[in-house]
């Protein structure tokens, strides 16, 4: 038998045994010698392969599992970002022109923290919202959760996040209130209501 394709190609199909049978028969010591050096070389990169391989496979399979283990948790109740107050920001009240917008009920900047608007009330039930004139997230500012009051005199904390609850203020005695918007950018708003002596 002489070495030529047909024992290239078995090459990769035969252990080491039968490729020196084939050899010996073709009685070619050189193709012996070149077969058999080739065949443990090829055996030794497998074998590397399949070590290194491993490693890397584990090394790939820790970054991921370090990766979702110690990703950063996200607040879903967690205010938007805003950089600047840019547009005009309004009081809008269910009762006082059902929320509609206008020169009674724009918020002025006092500082560059602070917006106040003070708008004459009845007793009453009030529902409320500070947005601005096309309701813009996140430019729409109310409570986190349903069902809480604005009480007099203390400051409450306002999410900007899409779905934040009307703000209910409970008004018992006529007069003019005077409402405190602060934005402490980017992402802490709150807001103060208080009775004015007039």
């Amino acid at each position: 038998m002489v070495f030529g394709k047909r024992t290239f190609k078995r090459q990769d199909q035969l252990g080491l045994s039968d490729i020196i049978q084939d050899s010996v028969r073709s009685r070619s010591t050189a193709n012996l010698k070149k077969f058999a050096q080739e065949y443990k070389f090829r055996r030794k990169m497998e074998k590397y392969a399949k070590i290194f391989g491993g490693a890397l496979s584990g090394v790939i399979l820790l970054f991921s599992v370090i990766s979702y283990v110690y990703q950063p948790v996200v607040d879903p109740n967690a205010n938007q970002v805003i950089d600047a107050i840019d547009r005009n920001i309004f009081l809008r009240i269910n009762r006082i022109d059902n929320w509609n917008t206008g020169g009674f009920n724009r918020l002025q900047a006092i500082n560059d923290d602070n917006y106040q608007v003070v708008l004459p009330l009845n007793p009453g039930e009030y529902e409320l919202k500070i947005a601005d004139q096309g309701w813009t997230f996140p430019y729409i500012f109310g409570f986190n959760q349903p069902g809480l009051n604005l009480n007099l005199n203390e400051d409450v904390n306002l999410s900007n996040n899409e779905g934040n609850q009307n703000i209910k203020l409970s008004i018992t005695t006529v007069g003019a209130y005077q409402f405190t918007f602060t934005a402490n950018l980017p992402d802490i708003f709150l807001l103060n209501c208080k009775k004015l002596d007039i």
